[in-house]
């Protein structure tokens, strides 16, 4: 029994690690690809990212990456009206984070929060604001810490995510390209650039 909870408890903790060097790695990288490598602050830059962070990073960038490329109309609408400065901007994202997963999460799913978040990220040093790169990363973690963390553990910790992205090619049409929330990451959009981006 001692022996199930000290393992559940290392999994949960070897699985919030990655999350965290993995919220890190992909905003550093996208801003690295939007050829703002000089933006990305110091923390992110010399944060250690682990071999097992460093596999499933691989992974994620061109997924991510795929995404935003294959819906810029999403990130268009989003980054038009965008404030990172208002109160509200934290309670925004989680609202507009939780809508993307309110009828369950999916790792499709959660690498569309990845995307989405680095393009605020990204939009941010786009309007001097680079202060605020932390902040998009700090929102990103506490998120997937508050919400979606134990259903990651319980679908194997991010070994789920590379035995379910292996068994795919990056341009198959599974549930992640053709899902039916890309509606909702679309309202996403509009929500989280009314309630954190409008001025």
């Amino acid at each position: 029994m001692e022996e199930d909870t000290a393992s559940s408890s290392r999994a949960r903790s070897d699985t919030r690690r990655i999350a965290d060097e993995l919220c890190q790695g992909y905003i550093a990288h996208s801003l690295g690809r939007k050829g703002f490598s000089d933006a990305i602050p110091p923390r992110m830059a010399a944060a250690c990212r682990s071999a097992d962070t460093s596999r499933v990073l691989k992974r994620l960038q061109p997924l991510a990456d795929s995404f935003e490329d294959s819906n810029p109309e999403v990130f268009r609408d989003l980054i038009l009206r965008l404030d990172v400065t208002a109160e509200t901007a934290y309670k925004s994202f989680v609202d507009t984070s939780l809508e993307l997963f309110d009828d369950g999460i999916k790792w499709g799913r959660i690498v569309g929060l990845y995307a989405l978040s680095a393009a605020v990220a990204v939009e941010c040093v786009r309007r001097n604001l680079n202060r605020f790169i932390v902040k998009v990363y700090e929102w990103l973690f506490t998120f997937i810490t508050d919400n979606l963390l134990e259903w990651i553990v319980d679908h194997s910790g991010w070994e789920g995510f590379m035995e379910f992205y292996g068994q795919r090619e990056q341009g198959a049409n599974d549930h992640f390209w053709t899902f039916n929330k890309i509606g909702g990451v679309v309202a996403m959009g509009g929500l989280l650039a009314a309630a954190l981006f409008m001025k």
